[in-house]
């Protein structure tokens, strides 16, 4: 076992009150969502910025450092494909995803953390998100943490899991991962369980 991570349909999600809201929001204030394509190397830069605001500097720097250049790469390439909000001139949030099996995943979110949270950017990226995912009738894998959050936007959460072959390892390598094993038995009905 992993960690719990939510998944939501899109679909699903666009029909909930909370994505209506999420839409009155992001007309309130304005934001104007602008295709990566479109984005200069100026709100490349400040869309890097961006996400070190909220994922190295607000959570941790364990968290993927990414660098201007791979920026540009999954600008240019679309390895990545990125969306940002704009509002008078200026990139305050960012978001960038890719696509396997059905699926999309956002390893990239960011937005000025010094904004006010009434700004509500992070519920604005996640809108982004769901009608991407809704465009695309794509499942949206929405990661781990504030569930109640997505829950409301019809998240359902999971238990992510990892698999490692080890039948070519010596036995003497073996037993950690069958340890691993033992335990995740003991704990995955545990937190089954648990309302995330």
């Amino acid at each position: 076992m992993s960690r719990q991570v939510w998944y939501m349909d899109a679909e699903e999600a666009s029909r909930t009150r909370q994505y209506k809201e999420d839409m009155r929001v992001l007309r309130k204030h304005g934001y104007e969502i602008v295709d990566g394509k479109d984005l200069s190397d100026d709100e490349l830069a400040r869309s890097l910025h961006l996400y070190n605001m909220l994922y190295l500097e607000k959570y941790s720097y364990y968290n993927p450092q990414f660098t201007f250049e791979f920026m540009k790469l999954a600008r240019d390439s679309e390895v990545l494909h990125l969306r940002a909000l704009r509002r008078n001139g200026q990139i305050n949030a960012v978001m960038g995803f890719f696509i396997r099996n059905g699926a999309m995943t956002q390893p990239l979110f960011g937005y000025d953390t010094s904004l006010p949270q009434e700004e509500g950017l992070y519920r604005l990226l996640t809108l982004i998100t769901l009608q991407e995912g809704l465009w695309r009738g794509l499942l949206v894998h929405a990661s781990g943490g504030v569930g109640e959050f997505k829950k409301v936007r019809g998240g359902k959460s999971v238990t992510e899991y990892n698999a490692v072959f080890t039948k070519h390892l010596p036995v003497w390598r073996q037993r950690p991962w069958k340890l691993i094993k033992a335990i995740s038995k003991y704990a995955i009905p545990y937190f089954q369980k648990m309302d995330f």
